[in-house]
């Protein structure tokens, strides 16, 4: 009786212990999977930014750069605006201390006169 009952408890151990590696195995099957899963979900998820960020930097780039040569050529305007007023400035400056040098020899001539 003791034999049977040792025997009886040997093969459920054994019956336990393939139940057990039958269940680790498929665990381990699952597992792979699911982290196959995830790695292909991240992938796209990576491809999918990657897309999204070169849009962005496709449609603002255009707009930024536009932007850049915009301010960039107002810039040279402004700045050949500003080297002719210079230029103008110099011009009247010399002009007004000829036309005061004019009028002070005119000056200094009609005192002689009187």
């Amino acid at each position: 009786m003791e034999e049977r009952i040792l025997n009886a408890l040997a093969e459920m151990n054994q019956k336990f212990d393939k139940k057990f590696d039958e269940m680790h195995k498929e665990m381990h099957k699952e597992m792979d999977n699911l982290r196959q899963e995830v790695n292909q979900n991240m992938n796209h998820l990576a491809q999918k930014i990657l897309d999204r960020q070169f849009v962005f930097e496709d449609e603002y780039g255009r707009k930024i750069d536009a932007i850049f040569e915009y301010v960039e050529f107002h810039q040279k305007n402004n700045l050949q605006r500003f080297d002719r007023i210079s230029n103008l400035e110099d011009r009247v400056e010399t002009t007004e201390l000829q036309i005061l040098d004019h009028e002070k020899r005119i000056s200094a001539l009609e005192r002689k006169k009187v």
